[in-house]
């Protein structure tokens, strides 16, 4: 049978469907009883589930990570859509397949990583190639890269989100090149490739729920990062030591202002460039996953409050819908 993707559900229907479970929360009513409340979700978006009442043994049995099979009605909350939950049962993962279920890269993984490689043996600095030839030739760091997602909730939260990022900041700095002038193209370019490496340590994708490891929320990935490439520096023979210098200097200051979390504030043009790039580039795929996510129901061209952006988006004159200009032509 069809499923029912989470970006299809309309209101007022009632559905029987398969979903992950991302998260769940034992919530109070004004009144002082408790029920549950899910995030469910699939590779088109994610949507909350509550079970009012009888919840015990769901709240016993039904983990983040696990499949469920759900009957319920969808409704609206506050221009939001929701499920009430009738019924909701677990499945073992053999009894579904996952591929529904964990959202990844639209994008090609093979076509990113080639032009990544490319990139790399373009360099006409024999240091910077090198190092990055550790990295490409590294067949574990090449599958954990493939595979990661660049955050945990604000852009690229899926499976090769990491690789997508990184080649769209790679191909942006490429074609900021040419207008500029005195920038050290090859520095420039290995810092926008390995200015995320460490999410692949900070951030884990177990059962399609995106969630920061012992070691991210230790060390966070500017230091993991920065840890990786000193550490394959260290394994190269004669890497000149203001290069090194130069390029960890954009691992740690590539977050742009410390209350962002950098260690360092860019002193460099690649530096500059390479934050101000991986900002836009965040934020622009972080509004698009938000505007494909979060239509206000009771307010069409808004999405709702995004607390993270802490604002509403806008999202323009439904397709077909005149945008009141002057229609006689004159």
């Amino acid at each position: 049978m069809e499923r029912t993707f989470v970006q299809d559900l309309k209101v007022a229907s009632t559905i029987t469907e398969v979903y992950l479970v991302k998260a769940k929360y034992i919530r109070q009513k004004k009144t002082g009883e408790t029920f549950l409340t899910f995030l469910l979700g699939d590779r088109t978006g994610e949507i909350t589930g509550n079970l009012w009442e009888d919840f015990a043994q769901a709240d016993r049995l039904i983990q983040p990570g696990d499949f469920v099979r759900v009957k319920a009605l969808v409704n609206s909350f506050q221009g939001q859509i929701q499920l009430n939950i009738l019924r909701i049962q677990r499945l073992e993962p053999g009894e579904v397949n996952s591929v529904e279920f964990f959202p990844s890269t639209s994008k090609d993984v093979r076509q990113m990583i080639d032009y990544l490689r490319g990139i790399s043996n373009s360099m006409d600095n024999s240091h910077l190639r090198d190092l990055l030839s550790s990295f490409w030739e590294d067949e574990a760091f090449l599958n954990a890269f493939a595979r990661s997602p660049a955050a945990k909730g604000l852009h690229h939260v899926f499976l090769g989100g990491l690789l997508e990022h990184t080649t769209s900041v790679v191909e942006i700095c490429e074609a900021i090149l040419p207008h500029y002038q005195g920038i050290h193209r090859d520095l420039l370019l290995t810092g926008a490739i390995l200015h995320d490496v460490g999410k692949i340590y900070e951030l884990s994708f177990e059962g399609g729920v995106p969630d920061y490891t012992d070691r991210g929320r230790l060390l966070g990935h500017i230091v993991i990062g920065s840890q990786m490439v000193k550490g394959r520096i260290q394994s190269l023979s004669d890497f000149p030591p203001s290069l090194e210098l130069q390029l960890l200097h954009i691992l740690i200051s590539h977050h742009g202002e410390y209350i962002w979390g950098s260690p360092k504030r860019p002193k460099t043009i690649e530096a500059l460039i390479i934050h101000h790039v991986e900002d836009l580039d965040a934020k622009v795929i972080g509004f698009q996953q938000f505007m494909s996510q979060s239509k206000d129901l009771n307010r069409p061209r808004w999405t709702s409050y995004h607390k993270i952006f802490e604002r509403y988006l806008y999202l323009g004159e439904e397709e077909g819908v005149s945008s009141g200009g002057d229609k006689s032509g004159s």
